[in-house]
């Protein structure tokens, strides 16, 4: 424990008394509870009750109590309390303790083989310097009883009628008389199952129990037969059987299906209804049906057979978000037609539009970039991860969105924007410079004045057509094959993206983006 606090510890030894035993058990109990609680060094023993081997061991012995008390001044660290198999622990201590205040931890022992097993439980916050380790032993044995076998299952039975008994013998494995506290049948259909035996209240060999199977109810029936014996020590057997009605009997399992939230768009798992026919006559299915945003497929043909199990398929419709609530509708020829099972689903999806002063429309000028700033809105509750991304895109731009990824927590809009620009190399002017020519014009004039004057008017003839032909070659560069000057081109295009939102669970949601290119 912490140099900051102290606490006391001790034990507390209570004889347990099975919760199901009825005030009319015999039960054998000490004639008062035994407290004791010893100043403890860093370590301590904790002998714990013995327990048998295949036993229920939470009814088998009585878990020792380990009080802890904060008698210091500050607050007791208590965050790491724990032990190791074939231990266990319980405790209702906070992960600190103030002042003054106590908490108890029990311990447990759930042996899985015979002989002594030793282990410790620490408390503390898990520090060697500051934790309590305190040592558990406890010592299991071999049961002194045995039942074999160690169940029976019953032929189908039909409800209202008890069938014929089928036995456990219950044998003493040992020389020491064994005393013999109850039996019990546990179960909500404990009544269903009649119980007879011949055995003595002190059981020195064997005797056997008998149980006859006479349900009160459709469908399948199970329950354990509980032997109590010398005081403390159980060993159990267990019990099955089908009922069935006279005549076409139905019964559908499970009585409800719920899809949970599959997300708009997505193939959502199918599920199934199991029908059993537990009447003695076929019953011949008149129709089976499922409500509104649901699908039923019948595999299960015109008829089902006594004791014979068939499934219908329901599927979920996801075209559009929402909650749907229906019912499977199963109409036969059984008493308790018809009979229904309950839809639920809850279809997700999110609502995707341009934020407030924004558009879904844009136009690129020339060298320029157009941006979308778009509000995310979750539909049914959505919660997980987006993912964001851009298709449709034309070639010579990019489609860029920020951020990649959003999570929603199914509640709150969220926002993102896409970001489009082109991608391609600076396009040709579409206009003719009308000024590009001037300098070749004018070197060519100056040329014709230093032309010598014997020469002049003969070469500035000759310059002048020269100057005419480079400029006319000038003029028609760039490869337009076009007999104009200016070439003519669209004054802009239009194209449509999509901003596309996919959700981690599957399925995405598609925005349009319309997108206007100035030339």
């Amino acid at each position: 424990m912490a140099s900051a606090g102290t606490c006391n510890l001790g034990f507390l030894h209570r004889t347990h008394i099975p919760s199901h035993a009825s005030k009319s058990s015999t039960i054998r109990t000490p004639t008062e509870d035994s407290r004791e609680r010893p100043t403890l060094n860093p370590l301590c023993k904790l002998i714990l009750a013995q327990a048998c081997i295949g036993a229920d061991t939470e009814y088998s012995y009585c878990p020792p109590e380990i009080q802890i008390t904060n008698r210091g001044t500050t607050p007791l660290d208590l965050s790491s309390i724990a032990t190791k198999a074939p231990f266990s622990q319980l405790n209702d201590c906070p992960t600190s303790l103030p002042v003054g205040q106590s908490c108890e931890v029990s311990a447990e022992f759930e042996p899985q083989q015979t002989g002594a097993a030793i282990g410790a439980l620490s408390i503390g916050n898990g520090s060697s310097i500051s934790s309590l380790q305190v040592a558990l032993v406890g010592t299991s044995a071999t049961p002194a009883l045995s039942l074999t076998p160690t169940s029976l299952t019953f032929p189908s039975q039909k409800v209202g009628t008890i069938g014929s008994a089928q036995t456990f013998t219950l044998t003493n494995l040992t020389d020491v008389p064994q005393i013999i506290d109850l039996f019990r049948i546990i179960s909500q259909y404990q009544t269903y199952f009649v119980e007879n035996d011949n055995c003595p209240a002190v059981l020195t060999s064997s005797c056997t129990i008998s149980i006859q199977f006479g349900p009160l109810s459709v469908g399948a029936i199970s329950a354990n037969l509980e032997v109590w014996y010398a005081n403390e020590s159980l060993i159990v057997g267990s019990m099955s059987g089908t009922a069935y009605s006279a005549g076409p009997a139905i019964s559908v399992s499970p009585s409800s299906l719920d899809f949970g939230t599959p997300f708009v768009g997505t193939n959502a798992t199918p599920q199934t209804v199991t029908l059993t026919n537990t009447g003695d006559a076929s019953v011949a299915l008149t129709s089976v049906v499922s409500g509104t945003g649901f699908t039923a497929l019948n595999a299960c043909g015109s008829s089902i057979s006594p004791g014979a199990s068939c499934a219908v398929g329901v599927f979920v419709n996801t075209s559009a978000p929402g909650t749907e609530a229906a019912s499977l509708t199963i109409t036969d020829n059984a008493a308790n037609s018809p009979q229904t099972v309950a839809l639920t689903a809850t279809v997700q999806s999110l609502s995707v539009a341009a934020s407030l002063g924004s558009s879904t429309s844009a136009t690129l000028a020339s060298g320029g970039t157009a941006t979308y700033n778009l509000t995310i809105t979750p539909v049914s509750g959505f919660k997980g991860t987006i993912a964001l991304a851009c298709s449709n895109v034309p070639a010579g731009y990019s489609c860029t969105p920020s951020p990649a990824n959003l999570t929603s927590d199914g509640k709150n809009p969220l926002t993102a924007a896409f970001t489009v620009k082109s991608t391609s190399t600076a396009a040709l002017e579409q206009k003719q410079n009308p000024f590009r020519t001037i300098p070749t014009a004018l070197t060519l004039s100056i040329l014709i004045f230093l032309i010598p004057k014997s020469m002049r008017v003969r070469g500035r003839w000759l310059v002048l057509v020269l100057a005419l032909a480079i400029t006319s070659a000038i003029g028609c560069a760039g490869g337009s094959k076009s007999p104009s000057t200016t070439p003519v081109t669209p004054s802009s295009q239009s194209y449509t993206l999509s901003a596309t939102f996919t959700a981690a669970t599957g399925g995405s949601i598609q925005l349009p983006l319309h997108l206007t290119v100035q030339n």
